[in-house]
Protein backbone atom coordinates (compact mmCIF):
# COMPACT_ATOMS: atom_id res chain seq x y z
CA UNK A 1 0.00 0.00 0.00
CA UNK A 2 2.74 2.52 1.21
CA UNK A 3 4.20 1.41 -2.36
CA UNK A 4 1.42 2.01 -4.44
CA UNK A 5 1.43 5.74 -2.40
CA UNK A 6 4.98 6.20 -3.56
CA UNK A 7 4.30 5.41 -7.34
CA UNK A 8 1.40 7.71 -7.19
CA UNK A 9 2.70 10.79 -4.75
CA UNK A 10 0.33 11.02 -2.66
CA UNK A 11 1.92 9.33 0.25
CA UNK A 12 1.27 10.41 3.61
CA UNK A 13 4.58 10.54 5.00
CA UNK A 14 3.63 11.66 8.40
CA UNK A 15 2.47 8.66 8.44
CA UNK A 16 5.96 6.92 7.70
CA UNK A 17 7.55 8.48 9.77
CA UNK A 18 5.24 7.60 13.04
CA UNK A 19 4.77 4.16 12.15
CA UNK A 20 8.93 4.20 11.75
CA UNK A 21 9.09 5.56 15.51
CA UNK A 22 6.52 2.88 16.71
CA UNK A 23 8.69 0.17 14.96
CA UNK A 24 11.59 1.21 16.71
CA UNK A 25 10.09 2.08 19.75
CA UNK A 26 8.36 -1.60 19.81
CA UNK A 27 11.81 -3.07 18.70
CA UNK A 28 13.81 -1.28 21.63
CA UNK A 29 10.69 -2.67 24.19
CA UNK A 30 10.96 -5.91 22.93
CA UNK A 31 15.17 -5.97 23.72
CA UNK A 32 15.21 -4.55 27.35
CA UNK A 33 12.25 -7.06 28.51
CA UNK A 34 13.95 -10.00 27.05
CA UNK A 35 17.43 -8.81 27.81
CA UNK A 36 16.48 -7.21 31.26
CA UNK A 37 16.94 -9.18 34.67
CA UNK A 38 15.87 -8.22 38.23
CA UNK A 39 18.26 -8.77 40.53
CA UNK A 40 16.89 -9.96 44.37
CA UNK A 41 19.56 -9.27 46.96
CA UNK A 42 20.27 -11.88 49.10
CA UNK A 43 22.14 -11.60 52.55
CA UNK A 44 23.82 -13.99 54.39
CA UNK A 45 26.49 -14.22 57.39
CA UNK A 46 29.94 -15.78 57.34
CA UNK A 47 31.40 -17.14 60.38
CA UNK A 48 35.26 -18.37 60.59
CA UNK A 49 36.39 -20.01 63.65
CA UNK A 50 40.29 -20.08 63.65
CA UNK A 51 41.88 -20.72 67.13
CA UNK A 52 39.75 -19.76 69.68
CA UNK A 53 38.60 -16.86 68.00
CA UNK A 54 35.00 -16.18 66.05
CA UNK A 55 35.71 -13.99 63.17
CA UNK A 56 32.00 -12.75 61.78
CA UNK A 57 31.87 -11.62 58.42
CA UNK A 58 28.07 -9.82 56.54
CA UNK A 59 28.26 -10.83 52.86
CA UNK A 60 25.60 -10.07 50.20
CA UNK A 61 25.24 -10.89 46.68
CA UNK A 62 21.50 -11.21 44.55
CA UNK A 63 19.74 -13.43 42.68
CA UNK A 64 19.39 -13.05 39.13
CA UNK A 65 15.67 -13.76 37.29
CA UNK A 66 14.59 -12.69 34.56
CA UNK A 67 12.06 -10.23 33.43
CA UNK A 68 10.91 -12.33 30.37
CA UNK A 69 11.37 -16.14 31.36
CA UNK A 70 9.68 -16.97 28.23
CA UNK A 71 11.63 -15.57 25.92
CA UNK A 72 10.26 -14.92 22.09
CA UNK A 73 7.23 -17.66 22.84
CA UNK A 74 5.01 -14.17 23.71
CA UNK A 75 6.05 -12.68 20.65
CA UNK A 76 5.42 -15.34 18.48
CA UNK A 77 1.93 -15.68 20.22
CA UNK A 78 0.95 -12.34 19.75
CA UNK A 79 1.94 -11.77 16.47
CA UNK A 80 -0.54 -15.03 15.55
CA UNK A 81 -3.42 -13.01 17.06
CA UNK A 82 -2.32 -10.24 14.95
CA UNK A 83 -2.51 -12.05 12.17
CA UNK A 84 -5.82 -13.86 13.03
CA UNK A 85 -8.58 -11.49 11.88
CA UNK A 86 -7.15 -10.51 8.78
CA UNK A 87 -6.83 -14.71 7.71
CA UNK A 88 -10.42 -14.42 8.56
CA UNK A 89 -11.31 -11.24 6.89
CA UNK A 90 -9.70 -12.77 3.69
CA UNK A 91 -12.48 -15.71 3.22
CA UNK A 92 -14.89 -13.49 2.90
CA UNK A 93 -13.74 -11.79 0.14
CA UNK A 94 -15.94 -11.58 -2.91
CA UNK A 95 -13.79 -13.26 -5.78
CA UNK A 96 -13.07 -10.55 -8.31
CA UNK A 97 -14.58 -10.41 -11.67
Amino acid sequence: MIGRGFVAGGTNWGGVVMFGILSLLTITLIVIFTEGHRRIPVQYAKTAIKGNRIYRQSGSTYVPLRVNTAGMIPLIFAMSLMIFPGTIASYFVAPPG
